[in-house]
């Protein structure tokens, strides 16, 4: 039997006009998302499931 492996593919969205990261997509879903305060600090990571 020959293991070839699993490519998964990571992503990470950010909204326009920004460097904050908003979601993260791994694999064409969405699994993580995150939220800022106005200074820019993240202060929420939500893990899907």
């Amino acid at each position: 039997m020959l293991d070839t492996g699993t490519i998964t593919t990571q992503t990470f969205g950010y909204p326009a006009g920004s460097n904050l990261i908003a979601d993260e997509d791994t694999g064409g879903v969405i699994t993580r998302t995150f939220t800022h305060d106005a200074a820019g600090n993240m202060t929420k990571d939500v893990r899907a499931g």
